[in-house]
């Protein structure tokens, strides 16, 4: 635990974020006072993030006793945020799983009555941009009883099998890139998401000044890109599902 700390904690190894009506000359001050005598470390070694390529599908079938319901997680390998197909698969999700509006919303919980809801995203439990190496696009729907996963798989697969047909429409693709501006200008609303978004373009990126251009990709897409994407990455050996259901419960003895 020590060498890790010693490792991991030196200031070599830290990105200091100040954010706010702050007197620059001041803070700096400050970050000498508490931080200058902390020695440095030698580097860590980077980890190695690489993963193999998936090229067959992965089912698991799990039980649980504590669930009422039965659910359905869903992960499909993508690009990683320096690969071009990154801000047309961002965009996508919003198409697919972006809310009520969206496709996967739409043909499970409304048109079939398959799911109760549909939710999800890249990176589930950050953003696109505070994290490094391979990313993920989840999705999680709860569904019906007497209905079964591979039902909701084949609706899913459907929707995507009509945007590689098809497309999206240049309505589907504005509203996306409405949305994906609005989420972002929410995120640095507040001090904390402005200072946790520049930490982290400070610390995977080395250009904390990213965060006045990091939507430019996003705006660009065009509507070819994400029907290309969706071909590319939205395919079957590319993906993980989960499906877990309740327990069955013990029957009753004859008499009770």
């Amino acid at each position: 635990m020590r060498s890790f700390f010693k490792t991991y904690y030196a200031p070599n190894n830290a990105v200091l974020t100040v954010v706010g009506d702050v007197d620059v000359n001041e803070v700096k001050k400050m970050v000498e006072k508490h931080f200058a005598n902390i020695p440095s470390q030698p580097a860590a070694p980077r980890a190695d993030l690489t993963e193999p390529t998936q090229t067959k599908e992965k089912r698991v079938s799990q039980t649980d006793k504590l669930a009422n319901l039965p659910a359905l997680a869903i992960g499909y390998h993508i690009p990683p945020q320096n690969s071009p197909d990154f801000p047309a698969m961002a965009l996508l999700v919003q198409i697919l799983q972006g809310g009520d509006s969206s496709r996967w919303y739409q043909r499970l919980v409304k048109e079939k009555e398959l799911t109760l809801d549909l939710s999800g995203g890249l990176n589930y439990f950050g953003n696109e941009f505070d994290y490094t190496g391979p990313m993920i696009m989840t999705t999680r729907t709860t569904y019906k009883p007497g209905h079964t996963a591979d039902e909701v798989i084949k609706e899913m697969d459907s929707v995507v099998a009509e945007l590689n047909s098809k497309g999206v429409t240049e309505k589907e693709l504005a509203d996306a890139k409405v949305q994906y501006r609005s989420n972002f200008y929410s995120q640095i609303e507040s001090g904390f998401g402005k200072a946790h978004l520049l930490s982290a373009l400070a610390l995977f990126r080395d250009d904390p000044q990213q965060i006045n251009s990091l939507l430019t990709p996003f705006e660009n897409v065009t509507a070819a890109q994400v029907k290309a994407a969706a071909a590319k990455y939205l395919v079957a050996t590319n993906r993980t599902a989960i499906d877990r259901v309740p327990e069955a419960k013990p029957q009753p003895k004859t008499g009770q």
